[in-house]
């Protein structure tokens, strides 16, 4: 059957003719693909290693997973991390002094100085994110007792920053050592927190 006979077949209402039928399939075929290329432009979360350190993940330049000892901080400085991000409470004993090997090295090393017991809050959010930002695409490392910590805080700069839907950067972050439940609830809360319209300032 030729494509003569098929273009008979082809019901034409409303005034449309077969060409212009056509022409609109395939617009609409390839808005479809367009949206779907928005969707998902943006980087996964990837596993990795870097030396001893567990649960390692990547997203871009961000490397994220459980505590580093010195030589895992030495790795991360040949490979070109200049920032250290310290999510672990005081519970989570270190295999070494992260601070000071820092300093040794030449490593930045912040923290927002979570408590025991402490999983996460709205002012150590802001801090994390304002300084993933300020790092831009020079590699930083990021841990805590698991790495699911850091997988909550990333989740929500996923979906702030990056515009990762909730559910899949949830999902993500799961397969990353976050632990459901009230993790997944804080995430939720932070993003609908910071996705808030700021307040109109009244006229005077």
């Amino acid at each position: 059957m030729t494509l003569r006979h098929q273009s008979r077949r082809i019901p034409v209402r409303g005034g449309l003719s077969a060409l212009a039928l056509l022409a609109l399939l395939f617009s609409t075929s390839c808005r479809s693909n367009d949206a779907r290329e928005v969707r998902t432009n943006y980087p996964p979360i990837e596993r990795s290693a870097l030396g001893e350190m567990r649960n390692v993940s990547m997203i871009g330049s961000i490397w994220f997973g459980t505590m580093p000892g010195e030589e895992d901080l030495a790795l991360a400085k040949r490979r070109g991390i200049r920032r250290v991000i310290d999510l672990s409470v005081s519970e989570e004993l270190p295999c070494c002094d992260v601070p000071s090997a820092c300093r040794a090295l030449g490593l930045e090393y912040l923290t927002p100085v979570l408590q025991d017991g402490e999983f996460l809050t709205a002012e150590s959010v802001d801090l994390v994110l304002e300084w993933i930002e300020e790092s831009g695409d020079t590699p930083i490392l990021m841990f805590d007792g698991s790495g699911g910590r850091c997988a909550c805080y990333l989740a929500i700069w996923r979906v702030t920053r990056l515009g990762v839907p909730l559910e899949v950067a949830l999902t993500e972050a799961r397969r990353a050592g976050m632990k459901p439940g009230s993790p997944e609830d804080f995430v939720r809360s932070q993003v609908d927190r910071l996705s808030a319209p700021a307040p109109a300032i009244a006229k005077r």
